[in-house]
């Protein structure tokens, strides 16, 4: 067994992505209850095989420029798990899996489509929305039920698109096709940071969004991109675990204090010292 190329395999999946796919599929099970430790399991597993899905047909039409070895053998394994998944619980589910492929496909070809290429940060921002309704899909049984649920579904559009904007932001060399590169850079920070603003007037308390100020502050003040995005990734699992413990009445003073804990470790590769100048080359 190639160790080496199993965990190739295992970082091509974005493992630090998975914290913010599970808190959305804890989100919509706390809002669907009743709340139960066995669902939250086949939660879990529905929003992890759609997000592994469509980071597949994401990177697929990365092979000719990144030359990656992609682990087919597991994009069958998601789809079939969900798919089985789906008929057992809600086979309406399915019309949101069939609608994801289109999403994924259109955004994929964002290159290809020169009218959405530079808004294509608009179509992937359906992705984590569409990972939300399925699971509530899941309990309610309805789609008509679902439009009760707009904040949420408002709030994680928001966050998601503005931080891909952000990746964009980070990307802007290498992608010919994005919005920062037909409008600029200082324009996207200033759109990222307004789609991010905006979810204050959304949210049930305006504590949920607190992980969201230091993004704010990195893109006021045009920190590093990717030291922006980094910090965007965490704070979206921030903001959703606030919600969550929002939702299920616990104070977010704890959420919080983890989040701040958490996010300044990051000042540990920036301290003075000679033994992290690769660190540090990241602020120039």
């Amino acid at each position: 067994m190639d160790c080496r190329l199993l965990l190739k395999q295992f970082f091509f999946l974005r493992p630090y992505s998975f914290t913010g796919v599970l808190s959305i599929a804890l989100l919509a099970s706390l809002f669907a209850q009743p709340f139960s430790s066995y669902s939250i399991f086949v939660d879990f597993a529905a929003a992890l095989l759609l997000w592994i899905t469509a980071i597949f047909i994401g990177e697929y039409f990365h092979l000719k420029s990144d030359k990656r070895r992609l682990p087919f053998a597991l994009l069958v394994f998601s789809v079939a798990a969900f798919f089985a998944l789906a008929v057992f619980l809600e086979p309406k589910a399915l019309i949101l899996f069939v609608l994801m492929l289109a999403l994924c496909l259109i955004y994929a070809n964002k290159s290809r489509i020169a009218f959405v290429s530079p808004f294509s940060f608009l179509v992937r921002g359906f992705l984590e929305v569409i990972i939300f309704l399925t699971v509530l899909l899941f309990h309610l049984h309805s789609f008509n039920a679902l439009a009760a649920f707009w904040q949420p579904v408002t709030t994680i559009y928001l966050i998601t698109v503005s931080r891909n904007l952000v990746g964009d932001v980070r990307d802007v060399k290498y992608d010919k096709h994005s919005f920062p590169k037909q409008f600029g850079v200082k324009p996207s920070r200033a759109v990222a940071f307004a789609l991010l603003a905006a979810t204050l007037a959304i949210v049930p308390s305006p504590s949920i969004l607190l992980p969201a100020i230091p993004v704010l502050l990195l893109l006021l003040c045009g920190a590093p991109s990717y030291l922006t995005h980094a910090s965007f990734v965490a704070s979206t699992f921030a903001i959703y675990l606030n919600y969550c413990a929002f939702l299920a009445g616990y104070d977010l003073l704890l959420t919080n204090l983890f989040y701040a804990g958490a996010a300044l470790l990051i000042t540990y590769f920036f301290t003075p010292r000679n033994a992290n100048a690769d660190f540090k080359r990241l602020l120039k």
